[in-house]
């Protein structure tokens, strides 16, 4: 075998032996070989996740203080590439032309009532505590604090009481101030929340 024969026959085997390296790369992805779940096309996937959703049933009130073992304990409804496993959804709350809006609890000093509002892609457009935080981080001035977020036929709307007392005063009749406030809450096109206060 001559020198030019054998240089075409290690070409020829060179050619052959990066055409199948590269056909590997581009089957598996730049990240290598990736679990059977991620290709699944991103929309789909969400699509998946949004139908296997419960629609939100009124009337729904959800207070920061208690612990919602219904939603933290419920199984496979979850899905990290939405919702931490610090995240617990309560369900759907809105199918617009737009968005997909989702009601979940955020863990904190409480468990916070939000909404994560996505685009009809899966997109994740905004993210909403809708809950008060004042209970939780109340100071000796603040007593009975709760603080609730509730899903009726008027709407979506939160609300907060407590007592206030001075610190270090005996928490006695005389010395309590009762506090009280509802807010109605509505979502602009940005998907962001806006509040306005509820006079009774």
């Amino acid at each position: 075998m001559t020198v030019a024969t054998r240089l075409g026959v290690f070409s020829k085997i060179f050619f052959f032996a990066f055409v199948a390296i590269a056909l590997s790369i581009t089957q598996s992805g730049c990240g290598g070989n990736l679990p059977r779940e991620n290709k699944i096309d991103y929309p789909v996937r969400f699509h998946l996740f949004i139908k296997q959703l419960p629609w939100i049933q009124i009337p729904l009130q959800l207070e920061s203080e208690q612990n919602h073992s219904e939603y933290i304990n419920r199984p496979g409804e979850s899905d990290s590439s939405w919702f931490s496993d610090r995240e617990y959804v309560v369900g759907l709350l809105r199918d617009t032309s737009e968005f997909y809006e989702v009601m979940y609890l955020t863990t904190g000093d409480d468990l916070y009532p939000s909404v994560k509002v996505f685009s009809k892609d899966g997109r994740l457009i905004a993210d909403n505590i809708l809950g008060y935080s004042d209970c939780a981080g109340a100071d000796c001035s603040m007593i009975n604090c709760t603080s609730y977020v509730r899903i009726d036929e008027n709407g979506l709307s939160r609300g907060i009481s407590y007592d206030e007392i001075e610190c270090g005063t005996p928490a006695v009749k005389n010395f309590v101030k009762h506090f009280e406030q509802k807010e109605s809450i509505e979502f602009d096109s940005s998907g962001n929340f806006v509040t306005q206060i509820i006079i009774e």
